[in-house]
């Protein structure tokens, strides 16, 4: 990863509830992690770490950018500032829907529709970036 400065970290869908795990993959390196995709990324990451496609009008504006951040090594460096605080961690997602099934408490919750929220609801056809 020494000979790069960007790594494109882009969803099969656009789904608000899932991200990738290239995203870790990068944020294990010295690399700022290009992300796209419909996940709120606030709700995965530290602020400032990722560049996201989806703030961008179009692709030369984002191309703009990632030309600014590797000309410019203060501002680049500057989205590395979260690991002095923090760190990767990968958890199996199967610990954790074991420990919820086999718990106890809590109210149950399911969809109605379950089709309707898959294929309507969590994810999204259209980009906001115009390719």
């Amino acid at each position: 990863t020494d000979d790069y400065r960007f790594y494109f970290s882009f969803e099969n869908s656009l789904c608000r509830d899932y991200v990738t795990e290239k995203l870790f993959n990068a944020m294990d390196n010295y690399v700022i992690p290009v992300v796209f995709g419909g996940a709120d990324y606030t709700k995965f990451v530290p602020p400032h770490s990722v560049v996201n496609v989806q703030d961008f009008k179009t692709v030369k504006d984002l191309v703009n950018r990632l030309k600014f951040l590797a000309d410019n090594p203060e501002e680049y460096v500057k989205y590395f500032w979260w690991k002095e605080h923090y760190r990767v961690v990968r958890n199996l997602p199967f610990c954790e829907l074991c420990r919820v099934l086999h718990g106890s408490g809590g109210k149950p919750r399911y969809y109605e529709d379950i089709r309707t929220w898959w294929y309507e609801d969590a994810c999204q056809v259209k980009a906001k970036i115009e390719f």
